[in-house]
């Protein structure tokens, strides 16, 4: 029992990191497509306040850490203005809403006595959630879930870092251009020391995605480590980490009810 409770604690946190990322990624691109202040819907994924007007008249390059977008956005230039707003909106409420579960697990971890229940619970709606959005070209409903796509697996980690490769040099290039603006004050981020750091982070994580997809594995251990799962072929980082939470939680109650069963048959014992 000791052993298990360090490790799901560990996966739970990969699993809201994970989730972070991908929440932050959907934020950024629904700011960028937003057409007012007035149209942001704010989930609070970020656990405080925001200045919605600020944010909107802040240039998407210029904005903090938090609300910066790394993803190379497409124009979109045959997609319907409402079709895209509303598949990025949609998009950000599902990942918000996933982020939100994570962090009530690990927030339930962290209790003294955990409910291992209410985590298997929200493990499961976790996996089992699901969200319907038109496609920017024909408004024809596209079906997201937890699954392949997210990432984590080989095939899609292989051509992310791929991609990585490539942009995190011009991410530098970018950063450099506005090393300017952030010592002027308009920039909160890029060009900031912070930048440079995060990008070269950016750069060797996306090395280490290539290279561990080529020697497939080291991404089984690593992923085993994470998410207690070694299967990197069919399954993505989510879906690992919340069948690994689950049952990790299904072993300790069974252990705990395991536990208080022994302690009944002594106290019977004693009465008898």
């Amino acid at each position: 029992m000791f052993f298990k409770q360090p490790k799901i604690k560990r996966i739970t946190m990969h699993l809201e990191s994970v989730l972070e990322e991908l929440c932050r990624e959907r934020w950024t691109h629904y700011l960028n497509v937003v057409p007012s202040a007035d149209s942001i819907r704010y989930n609070h994924h970020l656990a405080t306040d925001i200045d919605k007007e600020k944010l909107f008249a802040t240039p998407g390059i210029w904005r903090s850490k938090e609300h910066f977008s790394w993803r190379m956005d497409e124009p979109f230039s045959n997609g319907h203005p409402i079709w895209v707003e509303i598949n990025a909106a949609g998009q950000y409420w599902y990942y918000s809403g996933l982020l939100k579960q994570a962090r009530f697990i690990v927030a339930e971890l962290n209790n003294p006595s955990p409910d291992y229940q209410k985590i298997i619970k929200a493990a499961k709606d976790i996996k089992g959630r699901t969200l319907t959005v038109p496609s920017v070209i024909s408004a024809d409903p596209i079906t997201i879930g937890v699954g392949f796509i997210m990432g984590g697996n080989l095939l899609v980690n292989f051509f992310r870092g791929l991609v990585g490769l490539v942009h995190a040099p011009m991410m530098l290039l970018v950063g450099a251009f506005c090393s300017i603006t952030y010592w002027c004050s308009f920039s909160e981020y890029c060009g900031s020391p912070a930048f440079f750091f995060d990008t070269l982070q950016y750069f060797c994580d996306s090395l280490w995605q290539v290279l561990s997809s080529v020697v497939f594995p080291l991404a089984m251990l690593y992923s085993k480590y994470m998410t207690d799962s070694y299967n990197v072929f069919t399954k993505g980082d989510v879906q690992r980490v919340v069948d690994g939470i689950t049952s990790l939680a299904e072993v300790y109650l069974e252990d705990k009810e395991a536990d208080q069963s022994h302690v009944d048959v002594i106290l019977m014992e004693l009465k008898g």
